[in-house]
């Protein structure tokens, strides 16, 4: 269709004047009282179409505009990426767990008397055979006087048994002697019957005194070995008017002051001392793990690691020793106990700590940052990143954590990359651009 445009000026000024003898002030009706050609019939319907296809031109050019706009807009998103690997992991059990002291010794007296010197200071380290406390000594070393002097006198006394035996039995020889010697003469009917009879009987009378001599010398021998014990105990009650540590640990509070009069048979003792190097760390597992838990005693010792809450490096190792002979009914776990150095005082008795127990190893698990995984409404995800650079929403199941990473069940197979930094900005298709070390203000999935 031919479209020509009449010279017709559209912009005509309000003070349209048209030519003389025509009424109207309506330039396109003035336009139509003139002679045209028959090309210029319809001006008004053709100025019309001409402004709807305008529109049209322009709409279209604005549409175009905005769609090269927006392609425009959509930048490529720098991402951090890892590949999924296979190895070897551990399988672990995370529990809740408490430091318990490998020995408590609650020290007590084994004198009554009067405490008169205090060694220790609350909290203080300190080794076997510190003093710890004094008690007031005079009175055992008295005892201790009286049981030497006693002894002194008992052994004067047992000499002089000794002496008398001794006497005695020289006596109780030279009786016999003489009864021998008066037997051989009253057979030659030397002397009378009657005076070898009186020999006879002073022989018998020098054996009994000798009999009785030897058994107050066995008297005087017990009487001086029961001054020795004397002395011995004493002495024992003298010594442990010092009490000294049995351990290497640390002292906790006093019970009593200096100057308290303390007794042998007291239920509370004067102070409590924790061994603290090793420890002991007391935990539970369910017992879901219980046949794994024997089997790993019956081969080796499990091995445990110590974490204190918050921190995600182990502060300690140690070795499961022992195992509880039932199962708590109430919670459903078996208690176990691990022995763990503690040469820095790390752990302190009361300490609550995770326990990661390792009950045994996982082979060719697939593995990947934990970074990488996204929890959505549907579960675990991460972002794969394709061939083409761009990244595929990924549901996957997961396992067991180890250090960052954490075990991939279903989802992801060994070589494939996912992202691990930058996911707020992603959507499946997204266009990417790896790149090691992305600062985390650039995005992220945390």
């Amino acid at each position: 269709m031919w479209l020509v445009i009449p010279e017709v000026n559209c912009s005509v000024a309000p003070h349209f004047t048209p030519r003389l003898g025509y009424s109207t002030t309506n330039p396109l009706e003035y336009a139509h009282s003139q002679s045209y050609s028959p090309r210029v019939r319809q001006p008004l319907s053709d100025i019309l179409e001409l402004g709807f296809l305008c529109g049209l031109a322009l709409c279209l050019t604005s549409c175009r505009g905005a769609s090269a706009s927006q392609n425009q807009s959509t930048p490529t998103v720098p991402v951090s990426v890892a590949k999924a690997y296979q190895s070897d992991i551990p399988i672990q059990v995370r529990v809740p767990a408490a430091i318990t002291p490998f020995i408590t010794v609650n020290v007590k007296s084994e004198v009554s008397g009067v405490l008169r010197r205090t060694l220790v200071h609350e909290g203080e380290t300190v080794r076997i055979g510190d003093r710890l406390f004094e008690i007031e000594p005079a009175p055992f070393e008295a005892a201790l006087r009286e049981a030497k002097a006693q002894l002194e006198r008992d052994t004067a006394q047992k000499r002089q048994a000794e002496a008398t035996l001794e006497r005695d039995i020289a006596a109780a020889e030279n009786a016999d002697k003489q009864a021998k010697r008066y037997d051989l003469l009253a057979s030659d009917g030397v002397v009378s019957k009657e005076q070898q009879e009186q020999f006879r009987t002073a022989a018998r009378v020098a054996d009994q005194s000798t009999a009785v001599d030897r058994a107050a010398l066995d008297v005087a021998t017990g009487a001086t070995r029961i001054d020795q014990a004397a002395i011995d105990r004493a002495q024992v009650d003298l010594d442990h008017c010092t009490i000294r540590s049995s351990l290497d640990g640390v002292a906790g509070y006093l019970a009593v002051q200096q100057g308290n009069f303390v007794r042998a048979d007291a239920d509370t003792g004067l102070i409590t001392l924790n061994e603290v190097s090793p420890v002991f760390v007391s935990f539970g597992v369910p017992d879901r793990y219980l046949q794994q838990v024997r089997l790993g005693i019956e081969t080796s010792p499990l091995s445990l690691a110590v974490f204190v809450p918050g921190e995600r490096q182990p502060i300690a190792q140690g070795l499961v020793r022992e195992v509880d002979n039932t199962v708590d009914i109430s919670t459903g776990a078996i208690r176990l106990r691990a022995v763990v150095p503690n040469h820095d005082h790390r752990l302190w008795p009361g300490q609550f700590v995770d326990a990661v127990l390792k009950l045994a190893t996982d082979h060719k698990t697939v593995l990947i940052p934990k970074a990488a995984v996204e929890l959505g409404e549907h579960g675990s995800y991460v972002f794969t990143v394709r061939k083409d650079f761009t990244v595929d929403q990924r549901a996957v199941r997961t396992g067991a954590e180890t250090g960052d990473r954490v075990e991939i069940l279903e989802g992801i197979e060994p070589g494939e990359e996912v992202v691990t930094d930058g996911q707020l900005r992603l959507r499946p298709g997204t266009k990417v651009r790896p790149e090691p070390d992305l600062p985390a203000s650039q995005g992220g999935g945390d």
